[in-house]
């Protein structure tokens, strides 16, 4: 029977579409979009326990790739994922029952499990979704196709967090629930047709784009705004060619496809009125783009008979452009792309049969290969290998993120089942597959659709199906029944893919040293979640000025140990691995750099920024570290100037601040100075000022990270205002001053990292000072602090200390200052500022201000206090009168108000103070026709001179503050004619600890003393000599030192010495900075005792300014056990009591005769006592023995008793036994 028009009479055609008609109206109501149901509708099918359980099993923890469960009763297969910037995701597709019919599957992920919103969707019956995109958990979109009697339209929906809404083709609104019209409107359209070619009047279209009765699909969809959304796809233009074209829709059936771009303005979807390149019998699949007038959509088109190319539209603006180029194989086909941070990127495939691969299940015949290509710079495509994949295989989706390019897929090694393909490409540009398994052995897939995170991490969905045993009937049949070619049922695939915020940090101690020297990194990987990583690698670069002696979990990946590859694994989120690599510095250098970079091994991390990290350090020649004043270089870029404070923190890091000379043309502007201290040498870090503004910097201090400097700033006139500046790790900051007063600050202090303090002056329009300025800190603001008591003058502050809650400031007070603000600070150069007619000291005690009485020098021409400490023994000032430096101490005697006295003398000026374990250094300057410099010691109330650096004799010099570093560093700052003046006294901060085992001791038993030192320095300690002395009591058996951490034993490195050699003295040499050496020495105690002493005392070439640890006192309880029987005297068969005293607590001890039968275990209480029972057996030895108590580490002369046994009497029995 002929299947054309021509082979049909008019009379059966009539009867065909009569038949027909009647068939179409007869389709059940569910044929078309169901109404819109609740949002808890997808939850049906599965009821609470089972949702409950599904999710305790989807929020375990995620390592690497971690294949997910959909929620019950969900089949058919997953076609498209998206993912909103909120964490949540939804992923789409469509199932087929056995008669045929279509279903929509609609997934969201709620953050602990996927739930199921199909029945939800207001079309649930004869609709696939292929494509989503996710603004957030409450802006949804989905597309796809409607499917009935063989026809396909498109299909739109929309979820607002609370219900769907449908959008009809017809004119691009919403139609929500009364989806009547649409349904009604297509079966008329498609009887319309029906009728038109029975009676061979051939079909009526409308536009190309329309979407509303023609047949087509849409197969992507993206959003850049709720109000700007975009939808791809293809319609039909079709032709009658025979009885079956009508039922079918195979491309081979129409004319041509067209292909489909829709936009969403916010009201309804429209044809996009930009005109697309012409293309013949083209399809869209995939689009996305870095904004809508910078957009790109992907598919295929007709390249005649020999089968399809790529096809790539490109729109820029409201212009769209053909960017497509040639394929390679028979049948070339883009499915996706993605705005990668590398370049838009584009996925497929390409075969060499036309046959290639099937659109709808991701998997067919052919011999394809992965198709990937890129957009370069110069705006052409290029193909990207993908050597790493040998078997026959497509991709159907790709995703991006910053650190990496993602894509999906299915492959067909050796023509078996499918198995899914998921390729990333990083840094190494080259795509690699991810090794893990999706899937379990006996079952297959693919992937069709990925997206990422924003955060980290991202999902990749498609479908799965058990393999079938054998190609039984029964599984041909069922597959038939089922339209499904593998027979088996289909299961949705979810892929987690997990992401975690690595951050990689590093340092180097110390930050900079000399030639010889030790040091140390250490970089800190932190897993900022919200995955667990299951292993990543770190690769490390060291420079060639450092030899690498050690690092830990990490491998040479060259022959001089320059690069090395560190492994990490198991790192939970939140938790930190930290890596050492330990060098020598063996050549000099300027930051010298060790460049470190981490990678995932297949876990994502969206933030690729904090994935590598630059560890700078200095290598130097060095200035010798000794007993003596140094000069040190300042910053290479601060060489006119002077520098007026420093301050060290508490992790040795040192700032120094001052002012500098900038040169204008022919004058000179004055500026604020920082300079920062990296281990080896100063570098600046300045102030920046707005245009116009002057000024200099004061005082200094720091915590932590953090660093505060004051000073004073000003214009054109006189007239200066405070100024306050905060370091937060990476720059200078200007912070508002309270009140925004005239005048200036000179010295601050830090005594919490939310408690800082700063005085300094109000000062009137000629710079003179008139009241005093106190500004605090706390609670992240800074205030005025009001009360300050004064006298009948004016009141300027220089120096500010605190012990507890007490607070004090020095100063001084009378006569006003000269005008100009510039000089009055020592600090600046020159001579000092005449000064107050009297010294000023005020206490804060937490809520009220107190003036406490200070001495001052009648007749003296200008006198104040300049700076202030807490010395041992309690606040001490320094400050001048005249030429005259002196120190003052606060003393307090019973039932009198506290006084502040004179305490030395000095013949220079003093401007500033710090302290240290064992007294104070004081500086300043001589005052004369050239100021020399100044350094003086205080210890316990005597004054010595220090050797000031050598600098030239016919230049004026003079240093204006001090500080003392946790390194053991002090230094000083000041001036040198009209340059920075640095010096330094290098120090040592060692450590000594001590402890002891066992404890308690036992007299006559072995006692090993450990005792550790560790210098905490930033040089090393020339040598290190270690005292340790034992009580008298103690005999030594044996001393061994350890050099290093895990060194050899060095048995000569220690020697007994002193009266009854009861001391023992070790050279332990050049102990470098953070190294330790370890002594272990081995006794016997002679004696019982509560607190047995012990003392050890280390020191070396360099001065330790923090003595208080460099003396370990340990003090030991030693037993002396003890052991009686009661009685004494007994005869064989006698049982007698034992009794012990002063045991080890717990102690189990074993009681024997030293000769004789018979033995018992005790156990001693907490006291060390315990009582036990002997028995002497019948027909024993007669005669005297003793009773030995042992017990684990014990003496090796055990406690004894001693006991007698006599032979029984031939008294009656009856008396024996009475006695």
């Amino acid at each position: 029977m002929a299947t054309g028009r021509r082979g049909l009479h008019r009379p059966a055609r009539m009867v065909i579409a009569f038949a027909l008609v009647v068939g179409v109206l007869a389709i059940p109501a569910q044929a078309g979009p169901a109404q819109a149901g609740s949002s808890q509708a997808g939850s049906a099918q599965a009821g609470p326990e089972q949702n409950a359980s599904a999710g305790r099993q989807q929020v375990a923890e995620c390592a690497d790739v971690h294949p997910e469960v959909p929620p019950p009763g969900v089949e058919g297969q997953l076609t498209a994922v998206d993912a909103g910037d909120d964490g949540s995701a939804w992923a789409v597709g469509f199932s087929v029952s056995d008669d045929g019919t279509r279903k929509p599957v609609a997934l969201q992920w709620t953050g602990t499990e996927w739930r199921d919103h199909s029945t939800d969707l207001v079309g649930n019956a004869y609709i696939e979704l292929l494509g989503v995109t996710a603004l957030s958990a409450r802006d949804v979109w989905v597309v796809g196709r409607w499917v009935v009697l063989g026809r396909s339209f498109p299909h739109i929906e929309h979820w607002d967090g609370t219900r769907w809404t449908a959008y009809d083709g017809t004119d691009g609104k919403s139609v929500g629930e009364p989806t009547d019209r649409s349904l009604l409107r297509r079966l008329l359209e498609l009887v319309y047709e029906l009728l038109r070619w029975l009676l061979g009047l051939g079909h009526g279209h409308g536009r190309d784009q329309g979407f509303g009765s023609r047949q087509g699909q849409l197969t992507a969809v993206t959003a850049f705004s709720p109000d700007d959304v975009w939808a791809v796809g293809w319609t039909t233009r079709a032709v009658r060619k025979d009885s079956e074209v009508l039922l079918s829709n195979r491309t081979g059936g129409y004319a041509g496809r067209v292909p489909l771009v829709w936009r969403y303005d916010g009201t309804r979807w429209a044809p996009t009125p930009d005109r697309l390149p012409p293309s013949r019998d083209a399809a869209l699949s995939g689009i996305a783009g870095y904004g809508p007038d910078d957009l790109w959509v992907v598919g295929e088109r007709s390249n005649g008979s020999r089968g399809t190319d790529p096809l790539i539209f490109h729109r820029a603006g409201n212009t769209w452009t053909d960017e497509s180029a040639d394929g390679a194989g028979e049948r070339d086909v883009l499915k996706g792309v993605v705005a990668s941070p590398r370049g838009p990127l584009a996925g497929g495939y390409s075969t060499g049969d036309a046959a290639g691969y099937s659109t709808s299940h991701g998997t067919g015949g052919g011999e394809g290969r992965p198709l990937l290509q890129r957009r370069g710079l110069d705006g052409r495509w290029a193909v990207e290998a993908v050597d790493a994949v040998e078997e026959p295989g497509m991709l159907s989706g790709v995703a991006s993120t910053p650190a990496a390019d993602w894509a999906v897929g299915v492959t067909m090694p050796g023509g078996s089942d499918p198995v899914p393909l998921l390729l990333r490409r990083t840094d190494a540009e080259q795509w690699d597959p991810v090794p893990d398994r999706l899937l379990e052995a006996d079952r297959s897939g693919w992937l069709n659709a990925i997206a990422t995170l924003p955060a980290g991490g991202g999902w990749a969905v498609g479908t799965s199906y058990q393999k079938p045993d054998d190609e039984s009937p029964a599984v041909a049949k069922r597959g038939k029944k089922r339209g499904d070619k593998h027979g088996p049922e289909l299961v949705p695939l979810i892929v987690r893919l997990c992401g975690a915020d690595l951050a990689l940090t590093g340092e180097a101690s110390p930050p900079g040293l000399r030639v010889g020297e030790p040091v140390t990194y250490t970089l800190l990987v932190y897993n900022g979640g919200p995955h667990y990583l299951g292993s990543a690698t770190v690769t490390a670069t060291v420079p060639p000025e450092v030899r690498v002696t050690a690092a830990r979990s990490c491998t040479p990946q060259d022959d001089e140990a320059r690069r090395l590859r560190c492994d990490v694994r198991s790192l939970r989120a939140g938790g930190t691995k930290q890596l050492t690599i330990k060098g020598l510095a063996e050549r000099t250098g300027e930051d010298v750099t060790l460049a470190a970079s981490i990678r995932p091994e297949i876990i994502n991390d969206a933030n690729r920024a904090n994935n590598t990290v630059r560890v700078l350090l200095d290598v130097v020649a060095g200035v010798p570290c000794d007993r003596v004043w140094r000069a040190v270089p300042s910053a290479p870029d601060a060489t006119l100037g002077a520098l007026a404070g420093v301050g060290a923190g508490r992790d040795g890091s040192v700032w120094a601040v001052g002012r500098r000379y900038d040169r204008d043309g022919k004058d000179y502007l004055l500026r604020p100075s920082a300079q920062r201290w990296n281990g080896t040498r100063w570098k600046s870090a300045d102030v920046e000022l707005p245009p116009g503004r002057e000024g200099e910097l004061r005082g200094v201090v720091l915590g932590g990270d953090e660093a505060w400097a004051v000073g004073l700033e000003h214009g054109d006139g006189a007239r200066s205002r405070p100024l306050l500046v905060h370091w937060d790790g990476s720059t200078w900051r200007p912070v508002q001053v309270p009140g925004q007063p005239s005048g200036r600050l000179n010295a601050v202090a830090a005594f919490s990292p939310t408690e800082v303090w700063a005085v300094g002056a109000v000062t009137d329009a000629a710079g003179r000072a008139v009241a005093p300025l106190v500004l605090r800190r706390s609670g992240g603001r800074w205030a005025t602090v009001q009360g300050l008591p004064a006298g009948g003058g004016y009141v300027e502050l220089f120096g500010l200390t605190g012990q507890g809650r007490d607070r004090w400031v020095v100063g001084g007070e009378g006569r006003r200052t000269p005008a100009g603000g510039r000089s009055l600070a020592a600090a600046s150069g020159g001579s000092a500022p005449p000064g107050g007619t009297a010294t000023y000291v005020a206490r804060f005690d937490g809520t009220r201000w107190t003036r406490e009485a200070s001495q001052s020098f009648a007749g003296a021409a200008g006198q104040a206090l300049r700076g202030v400490t807490i010395a041992p023994g309690g606040p001490l000032a320094v400050g001048y009168a005249g030429g005259q430096g002196f120190a003052e101490r606060r003393r307090v005697r019973p039932g009198a108000a506290p006084t502040w006295t004179v305490e030395g003398q000095v013949a220079a000026q003093l401007f500033g103070v710090a302290a240290t374990q064992y007294g104070a250094w004081a500086v300043g300057g001589v005052k004369g026709s050239l100021n020399a410099p100044v350094l003086r010691r205080w210890v316990r109330g005597t004054w010595s001179t220090g050797q000031a650096p050598a600098l030239d004799p016919e230049v004026s010099a003079a240093f204006a503050g001090v500080a003392v570093s946790s390194s053991g560093d002090t230094w000083a700052v000041g001036y040198v004619g009209q340059t920075p003046l640095i010096a330094r006294l290098c120090g040592a901060n060692l450590r000594v600890t001590a402890e002891a085992e066992p404890t308690p001791a036992i007299v006559g038993a072995g006692l090993t003393y450990t005792v550790t030192v560790t210098n905490g320095g930033a040089h090393p300690a020339p040598a290190t000599r270690l005292s340790a002395a034992p009580d008298r009591s103690m005999r030594i058996e044996s001393v061994t030192a350890r050099l290093g951490e895990g060194g050899p034993p060095s048995p000569d490195a220690c020697r007994s010495a002193g009266p009854g050699r009861r001391t023992v003295t070790c050279a332990l040499g050049a102990l470098g900075s953070g190294e330790s050496a370890t002594v272990l020495l081995t006794a016997v105690p002679g004696r019982a005792g509560e607190r047995v002493p012990f003392t050890a005392d280390v020191a070396s070439a360099l001065e330790d300014p923090f003595p208080a640890d460099n003396t370990a006192r340990l003090g030991v309880e030693v037993l002396a056990p003890t052991v009686r029987t009661e009685p004494q005297v007994g005869t064989p068969g006698f049982v007698t009591m034992v009794g012990g005293a002063d045991f080890p607590p717990n102690a189990e001890v074993t009681l024997t005769w030293d000769q004789g039968l018979g033995t018992a275990t005790v156990t001693a209480g907490e006291d060390g006592a315990f009582v036990g029972w002997m028995l002497i057996f019948t027909n024993d030895q007669i005669g005297p023995r003793k009773l030995e108590a042992r017990f684990d580490g014990g003496p090796q002369q055990p406690p004894t008793a001693d006991f007698l046994v006599v032979p029984r009497s031939q008294q009656p029995q009856k008396f024996l036994d009475r006695s």
